[in-house]
């Protein structure tokens, strides 16, 4: 099991240098979204821009869900550990 939690604990430390690096690229990441919003050439890639540029700056919208079921309902989330859990 060791070996398990080793492996894990390195995919974990990817993940953060991966999106660190990633990151870094943010302010260019908005500034070509903002501009392919105001002139890229097809309607379809405006509407992409302003979608990813309103999900970042006010979340994704909420989606509802519907239980059919009477009674409450029990959602079990796996919430993986973050780095100030160790």
């Amino acid at each position: 099991m060791a070996g398990n939690q080793n492996s894990g604990h390195r995919l974990d430390k990817e993940r953060m240098l991966v999106a660190s690096l990633a990151r870094e690229h943010t302010e260019k990441a908005i500034k070509k979204l903002a501009q392919i919003l105001e002139t890229g050439q097809s309607e379809t890639a405006q509407i992409q821009a302003a979608t990813a540029l309103l999900d970042r700056g006010w979340g994704k919208p909420v989606q509802a869900t519907e239980n059919k079921h009477e009674g409450e309902m029990t959602i079990n989330w796996p919430v993986p550990k973050g780095p100030l859990d160790e």
